[in-house]
């Protein structure tokens, strides 16, 4: 929703209009937020088969659940927390151009690519001695960990695929709905 509401105030007469009645964007993103949370669920509920299917084909029964085990572990969250905060999706949502579709999916895969990369970056700045050191023994002991560089590039065209779902028609007219009806009760008609 960060991303929604820089793009709302890059917009010059969405700026001006949150100008004449100040908090307008702040409101238009609370009520967008359970039309976005909605499609997040739908593309959720849509790829985790499939992301499973890709995990399915590249670990054996017991290799995924060591890999499950690992990010249960406190070195996990602490891993994905780090990685999580430092997410940010600036390069894919940057992309954003007018190219072909077989363009637009590759260069949104490039992208997905960069920021997942400067997100690895900062969690490794982040990471402490005896993190790495952690992380080497159970790459040792876990070998299905080090499976995952092989699984990653399915798992980066799957994220690519996620990432350019579109919002459909019911999600669409929502949000439309959503920002006239803040407009309006703001501004009048």
């Amino acid at each position: 929703m960060k991303v929604v509401r820089r793009e709302f105030a890059s917009v010059p007469q969405i700026a001006a209009l949150n100008a004449k009645s100040s908090g307008l964007i702040d409101e238009a993103i609370t009520e967008l937020r359970p039309v976005f949370r909605d499609y997040q669920e739908r593309v959720r509920l849509l790829y985790r088969p499939r992301m499973i299917g890709i995990l399915a084909d590249g670990l054996t029964p017991s290799e995924a659940s060591d890999v499950a085990e690992f990010y249960r572990s406190d070195l996990g969250r602490r891993v994905m927390g780090l990685a999580s905060r430092n997410y940010s999706p600036d390069a894919t949502i940057g992309g954003i151009a007018q190219l072909t579709e077989s363009e637009e999916f590759e260069a949104a895969q490039e992208d997905i690519e960069m920021d997942l990369r400067a997100a690895t970056n900062a969690v490794m700045k982040e990471m402490r001695d005896e993190d790495f050191s952690a992380v080497a023994r159970l790459m040792q002991e876990k070998p299905a960990l080090l499976k995952l560089n092989a699984i990653n590039p399915k798992i980066l065209e799957m994220r690519t695929q996620m990432e350019n779902e579109q919002p459909n028609e019911q999600e669409l007219a929502r949000i439309d709905s959503t920002i006239e009806r803040v407009f309006s009760k703001r501004l009048g008609n």
